[in-house]
């Protein structure tokens, strides 16, 4: 059966959000994107899946994003901006260019500004992943349940035709 799931769950000024399509199949196949810092979750993700879904192609799509009341501060790496308006200036003078280097020339080259890297705890992120997962898998199970009625509505209707 097809049927599509989604669940959130806010955990500490991160949500997790699970998606999960799934389309039918014969045999049981689950493909599943995960963040870097949450692959170690797997195997729990294809266990609980495999648990409630016996048979179909299911996708799983597991992505992290900040709250926006939770926002981070940009980091500014002064020692990357200097170098790069020596550089600049270095290299300004050995063409004999003309022109000014400003502050906003120096903000544009890549590394200076950014927002610093969010690390997750795989093992503390679990029980809200999983929360979010099986949220998801009641959407799709709901789904899937609600087109095997209109299936078999079908199939009474073509075999009292037959």
């Amino acid at each position: 059966m097809t049927g599509y799931g989604h669940g959130e769950i806010d955990h500490g000024g991160t949500k997790f959000s699970v998606e999960l399509n799934s389309v039918n199949r014969k045999q049981s196949d689950i493909v599943i994107n995960l963040p870097r810092d949450l692959a170690e979750l797997e195997p729990r993700l294809r266990q609980t899946i495999n648990e409630n879904i016996s048979r179909g192609r299911t996708n799983v799509v597991v992505t992290l994003h900040n709250n926006p009341n939770g926002a981070r501060p940009l980091a500014l790496d002064t020692e990357l901006a200097r170098s790069y308006h020596e550089a600049m200036r270095s290299l300004q003078k050995e063409l004999n260019a003309p022109g000014e280097i400003t502050i906003s020339t120096v903000l544009q080259a890549p590394g200076v500004m950014r927002f610093p890297e969010q690390v997750v705890n795989a093992e503390e992120a679990w029980p809200s992943v999983d929360r979010a997962l099986r949220a998801a898998l009641a959407e799709l199970i709901k789904m899937r349940e609600r087109e095997g009625r209109h299936l078999a509505k079908d199939l009474i209707h073509r075999l009292k035709a037959i």
